[in-house]
C-alpha cells in the first residue's frame, strides 16, 4: 500500500495554488509535515479537467 493518508487541496487555478503554498501559512504547514509524517512526503500537483 503505497499510502496512508491522501489530502486533497483544491485552488481556483495553478497560480492560487503556488501563491497560497508560498504564504506563511502554507510555509507553517510545510514546515508541519514532518512532525506527524515521519514516514515522508509526496506532494503532486494535477490539473483538473472539466
Amino acid at each position: 500500500m503505497p499510502y496512508f493518508v491522501v489530502a486533497v487541496l483544491t485552488f481556483a487555478d495553478r497560480e492560487a495554488a503556488l501563491a497560497a503554498l508560498a504564504s506563511p501559512e502554507g510555509q507553517a504547514g510545510s514546515a508541519d509535515m514532518g512532525n506527524f509524517a515521519v514516514a515522508g512526503v509526496e506532494v503532486t500537483m494535477w490539473e483538473a479537467q472539466d
